[in-house]
C-alpha cells in the first residue's frame, strides 16, 4: 500500500488550506514543500531572493528531498513522479476564471518592498498593478498566467514554451496529453464541487478539517478597480486564451462527479459568483 502523499498544488486553488489540514495529521507531519521551475520560465535570478527561502526552491529535481511522508507545493507532475513515484498523488482544480482572477488580485495586493523577499522577481509580481488586460497579455509572465494546470501537468514539454503563450495550433495535442496525465492521479476533484472535501476525506481514509488560508484580500486604495471596467471585450479574449485548456481539464474532472447539465450549471454559477466576489474585493467593499 502506498503510504506517502504528494500534492500538486495549483496556485490559488485552496492548496494552502488543504496542505495545512494534512500536516495537522500525525502520519503526514514529516513533510517537505516548495516550488520548482515549472512556473518561472527562463527566470534564473533566484540568488537575488531572500536566501532563507532557498530550502524551498527546488531548482533541479535532485534538490527535492526524498523520503518524506508528504510533499506538496507548486511542483510539476514530472518532478513528483521522479522523486515520489510510489506516493499517492492528488490535486484539486479550481474554475479557471475564478483561479486567475484570484491570482491577479492576490499579486495586485502585494506591498511595496517585495524585492527584499523575492529579489528581481518582484518586478514580475508588480505587473499585476496594471490592468487585468495588460497582465493577461504580458508574455513575460506567461508561465504564471497561461493555462497553468496544463503547464504543471506537462512541464517540461516541447509544446509548452518557457517564455511565450501556448500556440493555438498546439491546443488539441496539449489537451490530449493533459487528459492522459490525469490518469497519474490517485485523487482529483474540482474545488467548486461542494462534496470535494468529503470525497477527499473518504479517499484519504482519515477525518480532515480544511479551513481558509492565504485568502485573497483587497488591494491598497490606489490599486482598487471595477471588475466590469477591467473585463473589456479584448480582455475577455485574453482570458479565454489563457484558460481554454484548463477549462477542458476542469470540465473533464467535474464530469467524473456530476451530470453534464450540473457541470454546465456549476461552471456558469461559479463564473457569475466570481464576478460578484472579485468586484467586491477589487473595489474594497
Amino acid at each position: 500500500m502506498k503510504n506517502q502523499l504528494a500534492f500538486m498544488h495549483i496556485p490559488k486553488s485552496a492548496g494552502t488550506a488543504l496542505a495545512n489540514a494534512i500536516m495537522a495529521l500525525h502520519p503526514f507531519s514529516n513533510e517537505t514543500h516548495g516550488w520548482d521551475r515549472s512556473l518561472f520560465g527562463s527566470y534564473d535570478e533566484f540568488d537575488t531572493w531572500d536566501q532563507s527561502r532557498r530550502p524551498w526552491m527546488f531548482l533541479s529535481t535532485d534538490e527535492i528531498p526524498d523520503g518524506k511522508d508528504f510533499i506538496f507545493g507548486h511542483i510539476a507532475l514530472s518532478n513528483i513522479l521522479t522523486r515520489y513515484s510510489d506516493a499517492r498523488i492528488f490535486t484539486v482544480i479550481r474554475h479557471p476564471f475564478s483561479r486567475i482572477m484570484s491570482f491577479w488580485t492576490f499579486w495586485r495586493g502585494k506591498p511595496d518592498g517585495l524585492q527584499s523577499d523575492v529579489g528581481t522577481y518582484a518586478e514580475y509580481v508588480y505587473l499585476a498593478r496594471g490592468s487585468l488586460e495588460s497582465f493577461l497579455s504580458n508574455v513575460s509572465i506567461s508561465p504564471q498566467t497561461d493555462n497553468v494546470v496544463a503547464r504543471m501537468l506537462l512541464w517540461p514539454h516541447v509544446l509548452i514554451p518557457d517564455d511565450d503563450f501556448i500556440q493555438e495550433h498546439h491546443i488539441n495535442d496539449i489537451v490530449e496529453l493533459c487528459l492522459n496525465k490525469l490518469e497519474k492521479f490517485d485523487f482529483i476533484d474540482v474545488y467548486e464541487n461542494e462534496d470535494w472535501v468529503r470525497n477527499f476525506q473518504s479517499w484519504l481514509g482519515l477525518p480532515i478539517a480544511v479551513g481558509m488560508d492565504n485568502v485573497t484580500e483587497s488591494p491598497a486604495p490606489d490599486l482598487r478597480s471595477n471588475i466590469h471596467h477591467e473585463l473589456s471585450e479584448s480582455c475577455k479574449e485574453y482570458m479565454i486564451q489563457r484558460t481554454q485548456i484548463d477549462d477542458i481539464i476542469w470540465r473533464t474532472i467535474a464530469l467524473r462527479y456530476l451530470a453534464p447539465l450540473k457541470v454546465d450549471h456549476l461552471y456558469n454559477k461559479t463564473f457569475e459568483y466570481s464576478i460578484e466576489k472579485f468586484d467586491r474585493i477589487l473595489s474594497g467593499n
